[in-house]
């Protein structure tokens, strides 16, 4: 008998009430945008359940943080879950590090359809739809075991197990057992939550996802931040990114070869002019880097300077008539001297290789990469390579120990942003 269809929401990090960190200075308006983003995206993600009547929701780790004892997170997430309950929609929760077990028992009120996984490797609860089972969901840490590795083929129950993505190393990094990992997952949907940047890797009969933290609490998590709605029917399991924090941050980098003010200016204009918000998002906040040598970008690193620069940016485009924007300018000093592109190999067939992967090619081979980089960022950078199970993550990883991110931020920019867009 094939297998019913089903949809469900999975969502991590959605830090209910807990308040984004680095925030530039920001008018009052601006500010409550900022502070109530967490109520505002959660109060998306119910909508969404609702709009497209989901069989369930996944809260995958960091729903709030214990440490604020925050009342109004408490009543955001019971009346959430309440509107849920009362359109049949259950919700599983994995707690995580931020809201461990015994913050989750402390919430005595919650509905009878929210169920919290307390400890991993427990029964899985069967979801029901006419007294049939449409899917199991469950907890567990990542295991090496082959007993862990069922084959399904499509057979029984969809089967959903939540995870914290530092509890499941090997899906991440190549270190020997990784790759068992990631072709075999131990159920047709593994839900990941924990600390991590959106990330998808397919194996021969299961899905492992991150769908990325619901907001961007820092400076440095830049790009579009919500949850992801998965579909099952025959075909498969599709995926799609739902936008949903009104707040977006992003970093642009210039790579300075002109010390002219105006040159910049234009360069500033034409970049955000390529920027596009979704819908949802009501505030932006970005980060400009101007990278370069030395004596191009001293000249920038002048307040008076770095305030022209800002009100050139004033009018903003069409695209941004219901979203405010606040900038910040910053210098990066950086040397390095670009090599000589390495020529194809005479015999080698090039056709069949992409202009992105080519240039990509060139880039990792120049000697801008070999400066001393911020690996852990880099490597975040690499991870949003999704859906490419034959990529080798040992490789990527010692790849990302020699990358100057600063260099790389600006190739990008000069080679297309729509090579790095968003999955969708």
């Amino acid at each position: 008998m094939p297998r019913p269809r089903l949809s469900f929401i999975h969502a991590a990090e959605l830090a209910l009430d807990v308040p984004p960190r680095d925030l530039p200075d920001l008018s009052e308006d601006e500010r409550r945008i900022a502070e109530d983003a967490s109520h505002a995206a959660l109060q998306r993600l119910v909508e969404t359940a609702l709009e497209r009547q989901v069989d369930f929701v996944l809260f995958a780790g960091g729903t709030f943080d214990e440490r604020d004892r925050s009342l109004t997170a408490a009543l955001w997430l019971d009346d959430a879950a309440r509107r849920l309950d009362e359109a049949g929609i259950r919700v599983f929760v994995l707690p995580g590090r931020s809201d461990p077990p015994a913050a989750w028992r402390a919430l005595h009120d919650l509905p009878e359809n929210v169920v919290c996984f307390y400890e991993r490797d427990g029964e899985a609860v069967a979801v029901l739809r006419d007294r049939r089972v449409i899917a199991t969901v469950g907890a567990r840490r990542c295991s090496s075991s082959p007993a862990h590795r069922e084959s399904r083929h499509g057979s029984g129950p969809y089967s959903v197990l939540l995870g914290l993505a530092e509890e499941w190393p090997s899906v991440f990094e190549n270190d020997g057992g990784g790759h068992s990992a990631v072709a075999h997952p131990p159920a047709d949907y593994v839900a990941l939550g924990g600390r991590h940047h959106r990330a998808t890797l397919v194996g021969t009969d299961g899905v492992i996802h991150h769908p990325g933290p619901m907001l961007p609490l820092s400076a440095r998590q830049a790009g579009v931040h919500g949850f992801t709605l998965v579909e099952v029917d025959e075909r498969g399991t599709a995926r799609r990114s739902i936008s949903a924090a009104p707040l977006r941050r992003e970093v642009v980098v210039l790579l300075v070869t002109d010390s002219a003010e105006e040159a910049i200016a234009v360069s500033m204009r034409a970049a955000f002019e390529q920027l596009r918000p979704e819908s949802v998002e009501r505030l932006w906040i970005i980060s400009w880097q101007l990278a370069g040598e030395p004596s191009l970008v001293r000249k920038f690193d002048d307040d008076a300077v770095r305030e022209r620069l800002r009100n050139s940016l004033g009018g903003k485009p069409a695209a941004f008539a219901d979203v405010a924007c606040v900038h910040t300018i910053s210098i990066t000093p950086h040397r390095g001297t670009r090599a000589e592109t390495p020529a194809a190999d005479d015999g080698a067939d090039v056709s069949d290789v992409s202009p992105a992967n080519a240039d990509l090619e060139r880039f990792l081979a120049t000697e801008e990469m070999a400066h001393a980089a911020d690996e852990s960022r880099i490597r975040d950078w690499l991870q949003t390579w999704r859906d490419q199970p034959a990529i080798d993550a040992g490789r990527l990883t010692q790849l990302a120990k020699q990358v100057d991110p600063v260099a790389a931020a600006a190739e990008a920019l000069r080679l297309g942003a729509h090579w790095f867009a968003q999955e969708q």
